[in-house]
């Protein structure tokens, strides 16, 4: 009896001791991913999004970093991350341009990988061709259609802002989008300090491009779970 009494006491003090921690320690906070190097500079690394922070965090329940992590290379910490921005393809890629096994391992396992200020549609073809060809379903790149779960995780989105003339598009690899290509830098239009981006003089508005940012976390973080529209009849339940 004095045993259990003791457990009891115990378990008790455990639950008051959890209760006085922060609830903010418990929950996850999302950082944006930026891979530098690959032997060429590439554009500015951003340094803060405390205002995109801020937004995120009135408009959903994900925190995001007001700091981006800024990977020099690649290795087993910045592998572990859901998604990695990259503004230089020398950062990912082989001889012959190719990505590089491990980046591949990576997007096969679940990564998202965003390529800022894109490449020649030639040279995105080099990236993925000879890393997929052995795939059941060799995976192309597609414009983003306008029924593409980016176009409606969060935000119901008519169009994406295009930049001489060029899309977003996308590669798919088993049912998801594994590699997104953004014809301008778009982290450049969500940070604190907006600046001007050469080439693309009609960038959106700080709201759009938050809405954007907003939709495109939803898709890092839970992949296509709106294609499937699971939750569809307790929604029309509701509504009746």
């Amino acid at each position: 009896m004095r045993g259990s009494l003791q457990s009891i006491g115990v378990a008790f003090l455990w639950c008051v001791l959890l209760s006085l921690i922060p609830v903010r320690f418990a929950l996850a906070q999302v950082q944006i991913d930026v891979l530098r190097g690959g032997g060429g500079a590439g554009g500015a690394a951003p340094t803060s999004f405390a205002e995109l922070a801020r937004e995120v965090a009135q408009r959903t329940s994900i925190e995001v970093a007001q700091r981006p992590a800024v990977w020099e290379g690649l290795d087993e910490v910045s592998l572990a991350e859901p998604w990695l921005w990259v503004d230089d393809l020398r950062s990912i890629s082989g001889p012959g341009g190719s990505l590089r096994p491990d980046i591949v391992f990576w997007l096969k396992r679940g990564g998202l990988l965003i390529i800022e200020g894109v490449a020649s549609p030639e040279e995105l073809a080099r990236l993925t061709t000879l890393p997929f060809q052995h795939d059941p379903v060799r995976p192309e790149w597609q414009p983003i259609p306008p029924d593409h779960e980016l176009m409606r995780s969060f935000y119901l989105l008519d169009a994406l802002p295009t930049c001489q003339n060029i899309v977003w598009r996308g590669f798919n690899f088993d049912a998801r989008m594994a590699i997104l290509a953004i014809p301008y830098r778009f982290l450049s239009t969500v940070q604190d300090v907006r600046v001007a981006i050469p080439g693309c003089p009609n960038v959106p508005e700080r709201e759009r491009s938050t809405r954007l940012f907003v939709n495109l976390l939803m898709v890092a973080l839970a992949t296509d779970y709106k294609k499937d529209q699971i939750h569809l009849p307790e929604i029309l339940k509701r509504l009746r």
